[in-house]
């Protein structure tokens, strides 16, 4: 039986988040809530959320930012993302959003 996917939203600092392990169909569920909950304690201000420890991203993974994206404009939150994989912006790119996540 194969392992259950990991993911983790941490907040690091201020206004600035990590996120690591793998965003897909199987995470995105409980990092939407993370991301709720914390998007949800800003006041206005920006986040930035770094994604260098992400391991693996699919659809599910994009679909993700692209909610918290608007999540954060929603609040008056300015959401940058640093560090997106490589396959995530491909991904990106072919669905057309590309412009949502790299600013």
């Amino acid at each position: 039986m194969a392992a259950m996917p990991e993911a983790r939203l941490s907040t690091v600092a201020p206004g600035r988040c990590q996120l690591s392990g793998e965003l897909d169909f199987a995470t995105a569920p409980a990092l939407w809530r993370q991301g709720d909950q914390i998007l949800g304690a800003q006041v206005g201000g920006a986040v930035e959320v770094d994604l260098s420890g992400v391991t693996h991203s699919d659809s599910a993974g994009l679909a993700l930012l692209v909610a918290w994206q608007s999540q954060a404009q929603a609040a008056g939150v300015a959401l940058r993302y640093a560090a997106l994989p490589d396959r995530l912006v491909a991904i990106a790119k072919i669905s057309r959003v590309e412009s949502l996540l790299v600013g």
